[in-house]
C-alpha cells in the first residue's frame, strides 16, 4: 500500500487585536459590575465569586488572564529570538532578553514579588502618600536602565512596529506605576475598601491589560512584516509502506 500525499495544516496569525481587546472589554465590565456589588450594593458571598472578577483583588480571573497575555509576549519573544539569531542577525540576544523580562513579569503578576519590597522600602525611607506602595522606586530605576540599553535596538525596528511598541510602553507604565502614584495617595489615606480605590484599580489594571494587548498585536505584526507568515505543518513521514 502506498501512503496518500502528506496532509498540511496551517495554522496561520490571524488579526488578534480584536479579539485582545474584546477580552479587555469583558474583563472591564465584570471587574466594574463586581466593584459595584461590593462598594455600593455590599455583597458579600461565601463563594467569592464577586471578588473572582474584581480588579482590586489578586489570584483571579483578570490576575490569570494578564499573566497568560505576558506569558504570551514572553514566548513570542523568544520565538523571534531564535528566528533571528538562526537567520544571523543582529539583536538576537535582545529579545532573549525582553523574552526573559516578560517572563519575570508574568510571574510577578501572578504571585505579586513586587508588594514584598514595599514594607521594608517604606519603613526604611519613611515613605507614604503617593510612595506609600514603594515599589514603584527601584521599579522605575530598572525601567530606565532598561530604556537604555534597548534605545539603539527600538530605532532598528520598523517605524510602525516601533511605534506600536512604544505606544503599548506607553500605556502599560502608564498603568502600572503612573496610576500607582494616586493609588498610592488615595490608599494611605482612605484605605482600599471603596469605591473610588476600586475604580481606581479598574483603571491602572484595564491600562496594564491594554498595553500589553497592543505589545502582543504589535510583535505578530512584527513576524508578518519580518519573517512572514508562521505555519504550523504535520505531515507524515516520507516514505511507503509495505503492500
Amino acid at each position: 500500500m502506498t501512503c496518500e500525499p502528506a496532509p498540511r495544516i496551517a495554522v496561520r496569525w490571524l488579526p488578534l487585536h480584536w479579539w485582545l481587546y474584546g477580552g479587555l472589554a469583558i474583563i472591564l465590565t465584570l471587574g466594574l459590575i463586581s466593584e459595584v456589588l461590593l462598594n455600593v450594593a455590599q455583597v458579600r458571598n461565601s463563594f467569592g465569586w464577586v471578588r473572582f472578577f474584581n480588579l482590586s483583588y489578586e489570584g483571579n480571573l483578570p490576575t490569570l488572564y494578564s499573566a497568560l497575555l505576558l506569558l504570551a509576549c514572553s514566548g513570542l519573544l523568544a520565538i523571534i529570538g531564535a528566528i533571528t539569531r538562526a537567520d544571523d542577525k543582529p539583536y538576537g540576544i535582545h529579545w532573549y532578553g525582553l523574552s526573559a523580562v516578560f517572563l519575570y513579569i508574568s510571574v510577578d503578576e501572578a504571585v505579586i514579588i513586587h508588594e514584598a519590597l514595599n514594607e521594608p522600602l517604606r519603613d526604611a525611607f519613611n515613605l507614604g502618600g503617593a510612595l506609600y506602595f514603594a515599589w514603584v522606586i527601584p521599579f522605575a530605576i530598572g525601567l530606565l536602565i532598561l530604556c537604555a540599553l534597548y534605545f539603539r535596538f527600538w530605532l532598528k525596528l520598523p517605524f510602525s512596529v516601533r511605534m506600536q511598541f512604544a505606544l503599548a510602553a506607553a500605556i502599560f507604565v502608564g498603568g502600572a506605576m503612573g496610576t500607582e502614584l494616586p493609588i498610592s495617595a488615595w490608599y494611605d489615606v482612605n484605605g482600599g475598601s471603596n469605591l473610588t480605590y476600586g475604580l481606581l484599580n479598574l483603571l491602572q489594571e484595564g491600562l496594564e491589560i491594554l498595553g500589553v494587548s497592543i505589545f502582543l498585536s504589535g510583535l505578530l505584526r512584527y513576524i508578518g512584516e519580518c519573517h512572514g507568515p508562521l505555519s504550523i505543518t504535520f505531515s507524515k513521514a516520507s516514505s511507503n509502506l509495505p503492500a
